[in-house]
């Protein structure tokens, strides 16, 4: 019941897609899928429900808490059930219901709330001050730069690859995103150990340049060319910002336009653009069919390759799913039909002294519960 719920799922549907079949029988779990997946496993951390309760609004889990409502109000309480059976910080965690971000904000301040989860670069950015620790996460959501590959100048591969020589990507976080992501030169996480660190190449302004010149970029013929970019995210729009001055030295002039989202999806949807800054949240399977794919759902920039489609599938398939990542990531690289900058981070922000050893993940404040301990203010 727990795959076949999450399969219709507006969640976890597109991750489930090529699942044609589910059984079950002797303790034994039977998927069967429409094509080749050997990174299957990496999609399926999707909450696993008893059966009989999967259409509930709350149904009966295997976690370490379950979310009830007391004479004192909503929490977690400790789950007997835990498929793990290890120790909890805490027997109860209180929940407090908030309208919006001010109402979050005015509990978190006031003490009322000691944790919360948050965004730090997001649209709508928390920005809480006071006594306050935060610990960051990883996430899959990348940001990158999309090229229109279907118009020049950036039909050409050595003009976006030169490019790409040209962003300090660690300056990038430091400076503009506060540090709250990962720099990365591939469409994978660096935490991930698929990442292929072997092929970065260090940032050098020289080797800019030079790629700029080979690139036939370096004429003295100015031209301006357009980077899109969402206006509600201020993060975005500086990042963006920084990333044109930096690539405007030699004959492309980059002008930033910070369009409002309708606006902005818009343009992409149409192709008017000349380079457009992104960001997607990548399935835990680093499958990039739909940024980079023939027709993929995310595809703007119009990248349409064969020697690609070929290195998708052999991802999809590959026993040896390093080898194949960093054979297509290889790839990207000198075809850059995007150009991966970070990935962000998501956070959580506690008042200090009430948590301790927390090591949270993108989807569990509480990961390694064992490991941490909790001094929330009882109601």
């Amino acid at each position: 019941p727990t795959l076949r719920r999450a399969k219709s799922s507006q969640r976890y549907s597109a991750r489930l897609a090529h699942v044609a079949a589910v059984s079950a029988g002797d303790g034994v779990v039977i998927v069967t899928l429409s094509r080749p997946d050997s990174s299957l496993p990496a999609l399926l951390d999707i909450p696993i429900v008893k059966s009989g309760t999967e259409e509930s609004l709350t149904p009966v889990g295997t976690g370490p808490y379950y979310f009830t409502t007391d004479e004192a109000g909503a929490c977690l309480a400790s789950h007997s059930g835990w498929w793990r059976g290890e120790s909890r910080p805490a027997e109860r965690i209180a929940l407090s219901a908030a309208r919006d971000r001010e109402a979050i904000l005015y509990q978190f301040s006031s003490h009322e709330v000691q944790l919360i989860t948050a965004d730090l670069i997001g649209t709508e950015p928390i920005t809480a001050t006071g006594n306050i620790s935060y610990e960051d996460a990883d996430t899959t959501v990348l940001q990158f730069l999309g090229f229109n590959t279907a118009r020049a100048p950036f039909q050409d591969s050595a003009a976006r690859r030169a490019l790409g020589l040209g962003i300090n990507r660690e300056t990038l976080v430091s400076a503009v995103l506060s540090g709250h992501a990962r720099a990365a030169q591939f469409p994978v996480s660096p935490v991930s150990p698929l990442y292929p660190a072997e092929l970065e190449s260090l940032y050098s302004y020289d080797d800019f340049a030079a790629a700029m010149e080979a690139a036939g970029l370096n004429t003295g013929r100015t031209r301006t060319v357009t980077l899109l970019v969402n206006q509600e995210n201020t993060f975005k729009v500086s990042a963006a910002e920084h990333i044109a001055q930096a690539l405007s030295d030699f004959d492309l002039q980059i002008q930033v336009e910070a369009l409002p989202w309708e606006e902005y999806a818009a343009a992409l949807a149409a192709g008017n653009f000349d380079l457009y800054y992104g960001e997607v949240r990548l399935p835990a399977n680093w499958d990039l069919s739909a940024l980079v794919g023939t027709g993929g759902s995310l595809n703007y920039g119009g990248w349409a390759d064969p020697q690609t489609e070929q290195l998708l599938a052999a991802c999809a398939a590959a026993e040896d799913r390093a080898a194949a990542l960093s054979d297509l990531c290889a790839y990207l690289q000198q075809q850059a039909p995007i150009l991966p900058l970070c990935f962000k981070s998501s956070s959580v922000l506690y008042q200090t002294g009430a948590v301790s050893g927390l090591t949270p993940t993108a989807a569990e404040p509480f990961y390694d519960l064992p490991s941490c301990q909790i001094h929330l203010r009882q109601p």
